[in-house]
């Protein structure tokens, strides 16, 4: 579903879990020194069928819950490790 949204012009980039911040970051820098326009999604979505529309997005709006909760139970053990005395801490599985 990700790859139909992105070559519909739905979304800007893909991001693995491991990624996901990293990408975010960079999408945030761009639109906020206006190197990249983000109106071309919203136009998009007005060429394709409402219901087809709708369908995609809640696609990816299920996506991204999942994420969020995933990477919001992550982050204290991530705030731990980044405070803890383990010289590297890269070999604990999340």
């Amino acid at each position: 579903m990700s790859e139909e949204g992105k070559n519909l012009g739905l979304i800007d980039a893909i991001a693995s879990p491991e990624e996901l911040v990293e990408t975010s970051c960079n999408l945030a820098l761009d639109i906020a020194e206006n190197r990249k326009p983000r109106l071309y999604s919203l136009s998009r979505t007005d060429k394709l069928e409402s219901s087809k529309t709708e369908e995609i997005l809640q696609g990816f709006r299920q996506q991204a819950e999942v994420t969020a909760l995933t990477s919001l139970k992550k982050l204290p053990v991530l705030m731990s490790f980044k405070n803890s005395d383990i010289p590297n801490p890269t070999y604990f599985r999340l």
